[in-house]
């Protein structure tokens, strides 16, 4: 809670007081605390955070989904390749798994390489559509929708009519406090990727207010580069920076 709300300092007390309550389980705190130093835009201290964590310490995935997320932050490209190839794929559950499908998916994007991007996010494309007919998959969660994963891998593809609507529809259905911002953050990537900046920044200044909206690490990533040098996306990337720094 004290994350989502980006107050970060809570959020690292909390996880030290669980650390120190539970000495020989402290891994998932340790974990949470490298997210925390993501969050906050510190790719140097989250490296060094991750460093305590075992390897062989993997629940789900949730390290190496860690590790890569700085990789991809550093834009240290060679080293997000080698940890993709020695990933265990095999133990990571499904929403690591597609966590990972959409960090390679922007490097993929980022560089210009088609083949591989349509290699990572066709299967998952599919897989996605055949989730979303399931019955009872609504949920109350500030991660991605089913549909607003859709509508980022149709953007990738240059499907943009698609995505367009997609993404529409995701906002129009996602509507509650908790999911709604996560829904208006795809919207935003989508429109940007569209060239319609103005309303992709519209949505940005609205989003960054909200609790669960994204942070400023967030908003460092690769998946904002094609902002990096608007005036308004560089206040946006401010106002978050004052609460990383507390």
């Amino acid at each position: 809670m004290y994350s989502v709300l980006r107050d970060y300092r809570n959020s690292d007390r909390v996880c030290d007081e669980a650390i120190a309550q539970f000495p020989n389980g402290p891994n998932y705190y340790r974990a949470h605390k490298v997210a925390i130093s993501i969050w906050r835009g510190d790719t140097e201290q989250a490296r060094a955070r991750l460093a305590e964590i075992p390897e062989k310490f993997d629940p789900s995935g949730y390290r190496s989904v860690l590790s890569l997320t700085i990789s991809s932050a550093e834009r240290d490209f060679d080293r997000f390749t080698r940890e993709v190839a020695d990933m265990p794929w095999d133990h990571f559950i499904d929403e690591m798994k597609m966590r990972v499908d959409f960090l390679r998916a922007l490097v993929a994007v980022h560089q210009g390489n088609r083949p591989l991007l349509e290699s990572i996010v066709l299967p998952l494309r599919e897989k996605l559509a055949a989730r979303q007919q399931q019955p009872g998959r609504r949920s109350l969660s500030p991660a991605p929708s089913v549909l607003g994963s859709i509508a980022r891998i149709d953007c990738y593809l240059g499907h943009m009519d698609k995505a367009l609507a997609e993404s529409e529809q995701d906002v129009a259905t996602r509507t509650a406090p908790i999911n709604a911002p996560g829904a208006k953050l795809v919207r935003a990537e989508v429109l940007m990727r569209a060239g319609q900046t103005d309303r992709a920044l519209e949505l940005l200044e609205e989003v960054a207010t909200f609790p669960c909206g994204p942070s400023y690490g967030e908003l460092l990533s690769l998946r904002w580069d094609r902002l990096r040098g608007d005036a308004r996306f560089v206040r946006i990337v401010e106002q978050l920076a004052a609460s990383a720094k507390q």
